[in-house]
């Protein structure tokens, strides 16, 4: 079966921030995230053998102020995009970063350009924003929390 998954990973940046341990390289560099990253890619792997898998990134921060601790949250989170861009790629996974759209713009439109591929059976969309509850279609197209 040729399975499609695309990660939103805006949302998977901040869970593992939040939700992995701290790590710090050798070279003194927070990478606790890009860690936890890049074991939630290896499960979906191993879990449930997409054949195709993107990441699409944006880089919105929350705004400046809301706390001080934030801000610091946001500002390691931002000095780990390029290392978890890395990893993805290192994976062998298709990285799409986003400029001038979010992403899960990029996934919504990934959705509908690729989900009609004759040889493709399932897209898989890995993100707990609901607004994607709209490109669900069956079981041709599934939201993945």
């Amino acid at each position: 079966m040729s399975k499609l998954f695309l990660v939103d990973g805006q949302f998977e940046i901040f869970r593992c921030f939040y939700g992995s341990p701290r790590a710090i390289a050798p070279d003194g560099r927070e990478v606790g995230t890009v860690r936890g990253l890049r074991h939630s890619l290896i499960a979906l792997f191993q879990e449930h053998g997409p054949t195709h898998m993107a990441v699409a990134f944006d880089r919105a921060i929350a705004p400046v102020g809301i706390s001080e601790s934030r801000e610091d949250d946001d500002a390691l989170i931002h000095r780990q995009y390029g290392l978890a861009a890395d990893a993805v790629r290192a994976l062998g996974i298709a990285i799409r970063p986003m400029v001038r759209v979010e992403a899960d713009d990029a996934i919504a439109t990934g959705v509908v350009r690729y989900s009609r591929e004759p040889e493709l059976e399932q897209t898989v969309i890995a993100s707990s924003d609901t607004d994607f509850t709209q490109c669900v279609r069956g079981d041709e197209v599934v939201l993945y929390n």
